[in-house]
């Protein structure tokens, strides 16, 4: 039984409007419809949705893909938030949209997850802009969350979380003025269970350590923010996903002691973190800030990940890539300057770090070359190309050459490809890479081989595979399509064209089925063509390609109102040239056929197909039409006959 409430919003109730679904009898979720950027139906959406009384159970926004822009703060829980605080279980479909902080608009983060009730999930969303309030950065380096803060459960399905910042630190007590805000993109609470899918944390920041100014002759620097990326000191699980291009804040200055760059340019682990088929790169950690009447501050240690202060914090790293990060730089100091950062990789400094099947290479920089420093666990199948993080002679300074450019090699994120002469290339662990939390697949949810590939990336051939839409008459929109064997994190699995528009993936080699489905009433698939590939089948609607390496296929899918397929029917038969008396009788249905559809006799035209579809079929029998010609004639017909 379903129910219609609608509720009227600043910027026009058709905009945002409530479905109320009966959910197993006993309780109603509902669903709420965002449109055109409608800020203030996605506000009253979540409230209503924190609503259990009215709305109990786990209820649905759905957004249109357009860009949601913030210009005011909407709450300070845990500091300045630009949307209600989630409370109770909330799922956030995008559709590609993107909620923004508007350049202009106060500081304050996007999304503030409550504990214990909160419960949000986001799928293909953007969330963007994000700027964590000064008052956030008050309390040391457990706040923060430049765009999100959860201290209940979150979970994040091919989304990107970028360009989001922390404030930097205020000042605090007199030897020790507070820390930058933790977690440039996301700040993962004590209370926090986060898990990211197929997604992208990337440039994100946290803020700078404050400069002692409670007492200027007595007093050291502030700390920078960790964890330029992620900040995690309760639960998280981060899968087939990219950190890539976030930093942490320099050192305060001290007017005794410089403040240390914060630690962590991509991930600060000080909790229990699990992380798989994942890619992190070109993140960067901070420089110690200036010591003027002592020691200048220390660069930012793991410059990838830093596994943090907890000597019961647990960090797990399986078949990942950690490249192309790089750590900060000691500050001037009176007595002395700072040390560099180390560990551009991995720094694990207290708790326990157990890392298998990966990958991890240093960025020289101003002669440090260490990949790891701390006490790590070897469990096997790992590749540096320095002795520092432990794996054993036969893995350190391997051959890794990996492809240096994080580029689009297919699926939801970026990665850096293994080039063919690579040592990863059919040495890792095949137990490992057919188990959980690898399951067979690589971060772009391409198969791995029977004898995998070290790291996040699996070397396979691959094509391109792209569908595009044409429509007669054009203007046709709304046209979805659902794929077969298509990889997570390829729009092909399911998406909507219109007339002109077009959707491609890099794809491993094998075999695709992509169905267009639920037609707009009026229109029929007349044609499916490909160019690129003589591999493919067509049946009706539906499209089946074998996929070969290298190949860069694109296939058009085209729809007809029914009068212009029927003249696209007519010039079909036209063009095969059969006998006099055999070509002007199956013209001659056709010409009543089009008669009919301007008189609007649905059932004289769908008789009049059907007598048309028999003679093919006797016509084929016959020899007169070949069984390819038949096909093509009866499928016309009956997408016309299907789309009355």
């Amino acid at each position: 039984m379903n129910a219609r409430r609608m509720t009227s919003f600043s910027s026009g109730f058709l905009q945002c409007f409530v479905f109320l679904v009966l959910i197993s009898g006993l309780s109603e979720a509902a669903v709420f419809n965002c449109n055109s950027g409608d800020v203030s139906c996605l506000i009253n959406a979540i409230e209503d949705a924190n609503d259990e009384l009215n709305n109990p159970g786990s209820d649905t926004i759905n957004l249109d893909g357009s860009a949601f822009i913030l210009v005011s703060v909407n709450n300070h829980t845990d500091g300045s938030n630009g949307l209600p605080s989630v409370g109770s279980t909330i799922i956030i479909n995008g559709n590609g949209a993107t909620i923004e902080r508007s350049a202009g608009a106060p500081e304050f983060r996007i999304l503030h997850i409550s504990n214990p009730y909160g419960n949000l999930s986001l799928n293909n969303l953007v969330i963007k802009g994000g700027f964590s309030s000064a008052e956030d950065a008050g309390g040391g380096i457990l706040d923060g969350g430049g765009g999100i803060l959860n201290a209940g459960m979150l979970t994040i399905n091919e989304s990107i979380v970028s360009n989001n910042r922390t404030a930097d630190g205020g000042p605090g007590p007199v030897m020790s003025p507070n820390t930058g805000g933790a977690g440039g993109g996301i700040a993962n609470s004590s209370t926090g269970d986060l898990t990211i899918n197929n997604s992208t944390i990337a440039d994100n920041s946290t803020g700078k350590g404050a400069t002692n100014t409670v007492n200027p002759v007595n007093g050291d620097g502030g700390l920078g923010g960790p964890g330029g990326g992620i900040s995690n000191i309760g639960i998280l699980k981060i899968t087939n996903s990219a950190v890539s291009g976030n930093s942490t804040g320099d050192g305060g200055k001290g007017s005794i002691e410089g403040g240390n760059g914060g630690n962590g340019g991509g991930i600060w682990n000080d909790g229990t973190m699990m992380m798989a088929n994942t890619t992190v790169s070109g993140n960067s950690t901070g420089n110690g800030g200036e010591g003027l009447d002592g020691n200048g501050g220390d660069g930012g240690d793991g410059g990838g990940i830093s596994a943090g202060f907890d000597i019961n914090g647990s960090t797990d790293i399986v078949h990942s890539t950690i490249t192309q990060n790089s750590i900060g730089i000691g500050g001037p100091g009176f007595t002395a300057h700072g040390n560099q950062g180390d560990g551009s990789g991995l720094a694990a400094t207290f708790g326990t770090v157990n890392i298998s099947g990966s990958i991890v290479v240093h960025k020289l920089f101003a002669g440090i070359t260490h990949n790891c420093i701390g006490t790590i666990t070897n469990g096997g199948s790992n590749l540096s190309n320095d002795a520092s993080c432990g794996f054993g002679a036969g893995d350190s300074n391997s051959n890794i050459n990996l492809n240096p450019i994080l580029a689009d090699n297919g699926g939801s994120t970026q990665t850096h490809a293994l080039l063919a002469d690579s040592d990863a290339i059919d040495m890792g662990d095949n137990v490992i890479c057919s188990g959980d939390p690898v399951n067979g697949v690589d971060q772009r949810n391409f198969p791995r081989d029977a004898d995998c590939d070290i790291g996040a990336y699996e070397l396979v051939s691959t094509g391109t595979l792209e569908i595009t839409k044409e429509t007669n008459p054009t203007g046709g929109i709304g046209f979805e399509f659902v794929g077969t064997n298509i990889p997570t994190g390829c729009i092909l699995d399911d998406f909507t064209l219109n007339d002109g528009g077009g959707e491609a993936c890099v794809l491993a080699v094998g075999t695709y089925t992509v169905q267009e489905v639920n037609l707009p009433a009026g229109w029929a698939v007349t044609a499916i063509d490909c160019i690129g590939s003589s591999s493919f089948s067509v049946n009706a609607d539906t499209l089946t390609i074998d996929l070969a390496a290298g190949e860069n296929v694109s296939c058009i899918f085209t729809n007809e109102q029914p009068s212009q397929a029927v003249g696209s029917l007519m010039e079909e038969v036209e063009a095969l040239e059969l006998p006099d008396g055999i070509d002007n009788s199956l013209l001659k249905k056709l010409d009543n056929t089009l008669k009919s559809l301007v008189n609007g006799n649905n059932n004289a035209v769908m008789n009049q197909l059907g007598a048309f579809i028999n003679q093919v079929e006797d016509l084929n029998q016959a020899g007169y039409v070949d069984d390819d010609d038949a096909i093509l004639l009866i499928a016309i017909a009956q997408a016309i006959i299907n789309s009355l």
